[in-house]
């Protein structure tokens, strides 16, 4: 066997008799070089000699020995085969180049530049948003870090799959869009308005409403678009979800019952909902982290014009270049103020000197002399004005105000012509008359909602379209219904549904009821 056999990369020795593959060694020793074996090289392919037809850099050089393997085989698709056990990325085997050194010094240079060592692949080489075919926004580089690979020209937006810029059409759909959906750096994309009636928002698209499932589920479960499909009830001693339709023995639960951070619309778990606060804290956005900025605002990574909010420093720090640096507060001397408040430079306000005296006013923080002004001087006879001392005058013998048919424009009545409800054109609700006054111009009969100040016909539902048996609830047109009720011994629940509590005849000790008391039976 030849030392050019021994050593020539995995997908050659393939066809190499059995009993020299029983003696191949591991892949990782095989390709350790020893200063023996680069001699060997030496002496077979002139290895180290200036003749660029054998490649003779590549082999010699550490990068070409290291990483590119037998890099300066003529003509060899198998130049720098194995670097990949360097965890390089490069093209080091692919060149194809006639004289080798090209596939050999890719992979060499470019793992040391990477930062691949280890031979058996424990490194991890971060690639760059062109191997990752990204040219906006932010991506993970495969190594936990977020890259940032542009931003896009206005009109477009950064699509969340593909990291390419692209039109909002593309990313909600030319036709039948709607929704909301998320850019490449979590802007919200605003993708159309509600579907039409008969239809609603999936994916971005307006879909026909199809019946729901009554698979598993229990009560009056929307369809997404208005209607329900009745799916009955639940067993006795146990309770609709209100949210997940599903039956299930009722374990009241309060907001703090959840886990830190859980907000929104949560089932109770005994057929109401309720409405936990969500926190306060503002999240930091992506791009941030990845330009290392720890306040103040940033450009956004996606869309041009758009601006990030880093958040603000701790106190006796302030927001330099982004970053939270101890400060020192000025004072009110620092900056020449005697009077009203100034920022100290840290976040926080001074309070500089007491009033001013009469005759002086507090202009940019110290105390001037100063002549208030009058509403006759400035032909003002409603409404209020400043008086250029720092106070507020309140014109015209109304208090501010003017008579019937006139109203305040820039602190002057002026004539103005009342409109009426029907010179609107209005049916119902209340409406400005154009002067300042509130008109009230009707209420619509039981069959039609007021909209937009106009009865239009509006067909109410029942509390059994609604899914309601008990309560009081609004029949979709603007009325209050109210629902029949439950039967002796049954609860109503918060979300209009009969609940069949568990008695003591069939329960012992102390539990829920499945409705939301508490039963004590046979205790003490």
């Amino acid at each position: 066997m030849t030392a050019f056999q021994q050593f020539r990369p995995s997908s050659s020795r393939a066809s190499a008799p059995p009993s020299e593959r029983k003696r191949s060694a591991p892949k990782h020793a095989r390709w350790r070089v020893t200063a023996g074996f680069v001699a060997l090289l030496s002496a077979l392919w002139g290895c180290g000699s200036n003749n660029p037809s054998h490649g003779g850099q590549s082999i010699g050089g550490s990068a070409g020995a290291d990483n590119g393997g037998a890099s300066g085989m003529p003509n060899s698709s198998e130049a720098g085969g194995d670097a990949s056990l360097t965890n390089s990325t490069s093209t080091g085997g692919t060149n194809n180049s006639s004289d080798g050194t090209a596939g050999g010094a890719s992979g060499g240079s470019t793992s040391a530049s990477r930062g691949g060592q280890d031979t058996i692949g424990h490194t991890c080489v971060p690639q760059t948003c062109t191997e990752l075919r990204a040219t906006c926004g932010l991506i993970d580089d495969g190594c936990g870090k977020l890259l940032s690979c542009g931003i896009c020209a206005k009109g477009q937006v950064c699509a969340r799959s593909t990291n390419t810029c692209v039109t909002p059409a593309t990313v909600c759909g030319a036709t039948n869009s709607c929704g909301v959906t998320v850019d490449a750096c979590n802007n919200t994309l605003t993708c159309g308005s509600t579907c039409a009636s008969g239809s609603l928002c999936q994916g971005n698209q307006c879909a026909p409403c199809q019946p729901a499932s009554c698979t598993g589920r229990c009560g009056n479960v929307p369809n997404g678009c208005g209607s329900t499909t009745a799916c009955g009830s639940c067993p006795s001693g146990q309770v609709c979800d209100a949210l997940s339709f599903t039956c299930g023995v009722c374990a009241k639960k309060k907001c703090s019952d959840f886990p830190a951070g859980t907000c929104g619309q949560l089932s109770d778990s005994c057929g109401g909902v309720l409405t936990c606060a969500c926190p306060t804290t503002p999240l930091v956005p992506p791009v941030c982290s990845v330009l290392g900025a720890k306040c103040g605002k940033v450009a956004d990574a996606c869309q041009t014009g758009v601006t990030k909010d880093c958040g603000t420093c701790a106190a006796g720090t302030s927001c330099v270049n982004n970053q939270c640096e101890v400060c020192i507060p000025t004072t009110c001397a620092a900056k020449g103020a005697d009077c009203g408040t100034i920022p100290d430079g840290c976040g926080g306000k001074l309070t500089c000197g007491n009033a001013c005296p009469t005759g002086e006013a507090c202009l940019t923080n110290v105390c001037t002399p100063c002549t208030p002004t009058t509403c006759a001087a400035k032909n003002a006879n409603c409404g209020t004005i400043a008086d250029g001392c720092g106070g507020t005058l309140t014109c015209g013998p109304l208090n501010g105000a003017c008579a019937t048919d006139f109203v305040c424009t820039s602190n002057v009545c002026t004539s103005c012509t009342p409109k009426t409800c029907l010179s609107m054109g209005l049916n119902c609700g209340t409406v400005d008359n154009g002067c300042g006054t509130k008109l009230t111009c009707g209420t619509c009969a039981t069959d039609e909602a007021c909209k937009g100040n106009l009865c239009t016909a509006c067909t109410p539902k029942t509390c059994a379209q609604l899914g309601k048996s008990c309560g009081k609830t609004d029949d979709g047109c603007g009325h209050t219904l109210t629902c029949a009720g439950c039967a002796t011994g049954q609860t109503c629940l918060t979300n209009g549904t009969c609940c069949q509590p568990l008695t003591c005849s069939s329960f012992s000790g102390t539990g829920s009821d499945g409705c939301g008391g508490t039963l004590v039976c046979n205790v003490g």
